[in-house]
């Protein structure tokens, strides 16, 4: 019998890939919002109040820390999975994991 019922294992394929795929999303779009304060700076158009200023920080660094938890999380599962997958694959060849 299976550790694990197909059912649960695709759960965790797709957590691990949606995981991967928001890490690639929020890590996108910081790289935009850096892109376009670039522009702004660049046009001259520098003078942001400093609660805008400060706001706009914070979900900088906020999208940082959830694209990196992201990446994580995709890791953490994928090596769950790839363990689970080896140890399945021992238990049905008869051996002991």
């Amino acid at each position: 019998a299976e550790l694990v019922s197909e059912e649960h294992m695709q759960v965790a394929l797709a957590a691990k890939h949606h995981a991967g795929n928001a890490g690639h999303t929020l890590l996108g779009g910081i790289e935009v919002i850096g892109s376009l304060i670039e522009a702004v700076g660049d046009a001259g158009h520098t003078a942001l109040e400093p609660y805008a200023q400060q706001r706009l920080g914070n979900l900088l660094r906020y999208l940082a820390v959830e694209a990196q938890f992201m990446q994580e999380i995709a890791g953490n599962l994928a090596f769950s999975i790839n363990d689970y997958q080896q140890r399945q694959a021992v238990r049905v060849q008869g051996g002991a994991a």
